[in-house]
């Protein structure tokens, strides 16, 4: 508790020196202290629910084990806790890339990216392009062998730069168990676009992933090789930059990745998992994953699900004021 030295009980709710805090008036945590809080943020995909993702195949395994994006498809079925993340999103400080928490200053790192996700976090970085010379739909075409811009008014699967889920989960709906090879690796690509756009680098549009992804997922050889996990950080970075100020309703990027981070370094506010493993056992066969795993099951909270979300903001708001 910092105690104001001229008034023995009254307390500074507001950081002392603002010297390093210079965007202070426009962060979130203004809106904390001048009105004791704001809503909830949210998110366009507001889960990463796997009942939104195309039917896994066994014949799959391989190929996600050896893009190393195995675990993040194993990660589908955690809810997120949007109350947690509003008030680590109040914490955060784009000056410094770090939470100011009472017991200091702590952030994410590509090694939590790489233990929680399990994804790559060496190679080549992920770079691209935001246009194509033929256009978005020629190129589309050629990897998937069906063309996203349709005649009819209102039926493109293609909105500007950006391809619609619901145009790839209409071309590959599933993969037959008798699917040539070239099916597998279409079905493939379409379902590591829609994890892409749907977990790792979510945006404002909803159910949609830009096109400037697609290139990097055609070679899939390449695309191993690719420094995933070091893309999702700093683009994670990035929005919680943004989200922080007080203007903001809605939040992006890899928003999994910052929960099981707060579940894995801040043990009090973790669920206990209960029960088997909800993980798709018949799938997997066992294969080893990320850390994130272990939150893939039933949970239990000392409290209510209502009440712990209300327990959350309570706790660190109050935090505000004493710190």
């Amino acid at each position: 508790m910092i105690m104001d030295p001229h008034k023995e009980l009254g307390m500074h709710p507001r950081p002392r020196d603002l010297s390093m805090l210079h965007l202070q008036p426009y962060h979130r945590s203004s809106v904390v202290w001048d009105a004791g809080g704001g809503d909830n943020l949210r998110s366009r995909r507001r889960n990463p629910n796997s009942v939104r993702l195309p039917q896994l195949h066994p014949r799959m395994v391989r190929i996600l084990t050896d893009l190393r994006f195995d675990g993040v498809s194993r990660l589908t079925g955690i809810q997120i806790d949007w109350s947690l993340i509003t008030a680590l999103i109040e914490r955060w400080r784009p000056e410094t890339h770090t939470f100011h928490l009472p017991i200091g200053e702590c952030t994410i790192s590509l090694q939590d990216v790489s233990v929680l996700l399990g994804l790559r976090i060496d190679g080549p970085a992920v770079i691209g392009v935001t246009a194509v010379d033929d256009g978005w739909a020629n190129l589309i075409e050629h990897i998937f062998g069906a063309n996203p811009v349709s005649p009819t008014p209102g039926a493109s699967g293609l909105v500007g730069g950006r391809l619609k889920f619901t145009w790839l989960n209409s071309v590959f709906s599933s993969l037959p168990n008798d699917a040539s090879d070239m099916e597998l690796r279409q079905y493939t690509q379409s379902y590591l676009l829609q994890l892409i756009g749907g977990i790792l680098f979510t945006d404002h549009s909803g159910g949609q992933v830009h096109c400037m992804y697609i290139p990097l997922i055609q070679d899939l050889d390449y695309c191993g090789k690719l420094s995933w996990g070091s893309a999702v950080l700093a683009y994670l970075y990035r929005e919680l930059c943004k989200s922080c100020k007080k203007d903001k309703e809605e939040t992006a990027g890899c928003i999994l990745l910052l929960q099981l981070w707060a579940w894995s370094r801040l043990h009090t506010l973790a669920p206990v998992p209960r029960g088997p493993s909800l993980n798709n056992p018949q799938i997997w066969d066992n294969h080893p994953g990320p850390h994130g795993l272990r939150w893939c099951a039933h949970l239990s909270f000392t409290d209510s699900d209502i009440l712990h979300e209300l327990l959350v903001l309570i706790l660190i708001r109050w935090i505000y004021w004493i710190t």
